[in-house]
């Protein structure tokens, strides 16, 4: 009984302890409750509205003290700068005061979060208080265009540093001119200052603030920026790209350099930027067309090629520097970075002919040619287009080209006949036949005949070495190859009126040899005869005309060697020997 007894004495002092504790801990609650109860309706102590005290008051005594002072308020902000001053009413901007928000911001204040930030906010109060504003609304468009306008008047531009080229006395030298910073008005902080004050009641001139456009250039900038243009002049960077050269020259590099940070990064990828506009090409597929004896429709496929435009950038500056660095270095070449893609349709796979790639290709101009003979050319040209010669093929440019007379085709113009420069039924054949035989050099065919011209002719010299042609006069005189390569050869020409020029390109498979040609030798030169004049009846009387040009006699060569895997699979010297040519003229003797 005993032990019973004590045990529940022990439960009542610990329940006895439990309801005590509880009591001290609900006392804080309950002041927290009469606290808000006693400010029920009215703002909690230490809320300030501009310089008005409006804790423990009503939204009635509150509105009516806002409204009794702003009865005699002033109506205008003033702006200040260093010499001039601006007036801004509430009559500019549409003016309004909320006086139902202000008043429930500051009601708000210790009563709009949950229990325990209520409570917080209202110790903090009591701690610290809260100052408000009024609520202030405004036409933001008239704001917005008033600030513009002063801003119009009051910003200036900022005068960039400049490099100036200069010419005396045959040097050119770079100049620097400074510049000038610029400044702008902050035009968000103008705003927010201006409906500050309205807020606030405080019209105390704002003073308007600036932001400085650009950094200032300083004399250590300036020269070095300038001593770098100068070292920069009369050098040039050289860009390489599969025979293909673009070149920046001195102007050029100093137009990439900053006073600030050595380069003008943007103005490099740009430029970059435009290169691999000219360089980029999407793959293009193969097309081939095959209908039993020629090739009807031809592409080649090509690579897509996208130039790596940051290492280029990058190549750029390094030049750039490079020729600075180096006082007697005058040129810096630059190999460009080129990704290819390849075609989802490879020439090799649309024939089992073995045309898959180019492998040899001629050229050739016709500067000053007549139209008859322009004409001529390109009609014997499109003779060859398509053809197809089979391997171990010997191929004849005579029995390709077929009959040159005016029933297919061809138009009188200039050749050689017995010494004398006449018109005759397929003039320029011999265009196509240097060109082809240009083509065959190149590709390293087996080259069984070939005929040099009786004199040099102005046609084939025209950015070429002298002795590289092949003349044709059916059916006596013929250009012949064998084609020895693994597959069959294709033969694509091109003739442009526009640009006189040809060329003849070759594609088959390539079975890895090389070629080499020698430049020309030259020698036995003989001058050539007087002009001649040689009287023609279709000119009319009084008209002169040339239609040959004066060439020396010569003897001329050039080497030719191909090369497989170390076996020289053909080595061959070609001769020309040619006549001197006087100039020829066509004299009018016809009516006018």
């Amino acid at each position: 009984m005993k032990q019973l007894a004590f045990t529940a004495l022990v439960k009542n002092r610990i329940l006895q302890k439990i309801g005590i504790t509880i009591l001290i801990l609900l006392i804080p609650v309950d002041i927290i409750f009469l606290y808000g109860f006693y400010y029920l309706g009215q703002v909690y102590p230490k809320v300030t509205i501009n310089q008005y005290s409006v804790g423990g008051k009503d939204s009635k005594e509150i509105a009516d003290m806002i409204l009794g002072d702003l009865k005699h308020r002033q109506e205008t902000v003033t702006l200040l700068t260093d010499s001039q001053k601006y007036q801004l009413s509430e009559a500019n901007l549409d003016l309004r005061f909320d006086i139902d928000q202000t008043i429930e911001n500051a009601y708000q204040l210790g009563r709009n979060k949950d229990f325990f930030q209520n409570t917080y906010n209202r110790f903090n109060l009591l701690q610290h208080g809260k100052k408000l504003q009024l609520v202030v609304l405004v036409n933001e468009t008239n704001l917005d265009e008033y600030i513009a306008s002063i801003a119009a008047g009051l910003n200036e531009p900022m005068i960039p540093p400049t490099i100036t080229i200069e010419s005396s006395n045959g040097q050119k030298e770079a100049t620097v001119s400074a510049g000038r910073t610029g400044k702008e008005l902050d035009t968000k902080k103008t705003k927010t200052d201006i409906v500050d004050a309205f807020a606030s009641q405080n019209f105390n001139p704002i003073t308007l603030q600036f932001n400085q456009v650009a950094k200032p250039v300083s004399q250590a900038q300036i020269d070095k920026t300038q001593s770098m243009a100068n070292q920069l002049l009369n050098k040039k960077i050289i860009l390489k790209q599969d025979g293909n050269n673009w070149e920046l020259n001195g102007e050029e590099l100093i137009n990439f350099l900053s006073f600030y940070d050595t380069f003008e990064q943007e103005k490099i990828a740009s430029w970059s930027a435009q290169l691999a506009q000219t360089i980029d090409r999407p793959p293009e597929n193969a097309l081939f067309e095959f209908d039993g004896e020629k090739v009807t429709a031809f592409k080649p496929a090509k690579d897509g090629l996208v130039l790596n435009q940051e290492d280029t950038t990058q190549a750029i500056k390094t030049g750039i520097l490079t020729l600075v660095d180096q006082k007697d270095q005058t040129e810096y070449d630059i190999t460009l970075k080129i990704q290819t893609k390849e075609p989802d349709i490879k020439t090799g796979e649309l024939n089992d002919l073995g045309i898959k790639e180019l492998i040899g290709k001629g050229e050739s101009w016709f500067g000053h040619s007549i139209a008859g003979r322009i004409h001529n050319l390109t009609l014997a040209a499109s003779k060859f287009h398509g053809v197809l010669i089979k391997p171990g093929e010997e191929f004849s440019f005579n029995k390709t080209v077929g009959e040159i007379d005016q029933a297919h085709g061809y138009q009188q113009a200039y050749i050689i006949k017995e010494g004398r420069t006449v018109l005759g039924d397929g003039g320029g054949v011999c265009q196509v036949s240097t060109t082809l035989f240009r083509a065959a050099l190149d590709a390293g065919l087996d080259i069984t005949e070939r005929h040099a011209h009786a004199y040099r002719v102005s046609y084939y010299e025209q950015n070429y070495e002298v002795g590289v042609d092949a003349t044709v006069f059916s059916p006596s005189t013929d250009f012949k190859f064998i084609n020895d390569t693994p597959g069959h050869i294709l033969i694509q020409t091109m003739t442009d009126p526009n640009n006189l020029y040809m060329r003849f390109e070759l594609f088959g498979t390539s079975d890895g040899r090389q070629v080499e040609i020698s430049k020309s030798r030259v020698w036995d030169q003989t001058p050539p005869p007087p002009d001649m004049y040689q009287d023609d009846p279709t000119l009319p009387a009084g008209v002169v005309k040339q239609i040959d040009w004066a060439a020396w006699g010569a003897k001329t060569a050039f080497d030719w060697k191909v090369v497989k895997n170390n076996e020289v699979l053909h080595e061959k010297t070609f001769y020309s020997t040619y006549k001197p040519w006087q100039a020829i003229y066509l004299k009018g003797t016809g009516g006018v």
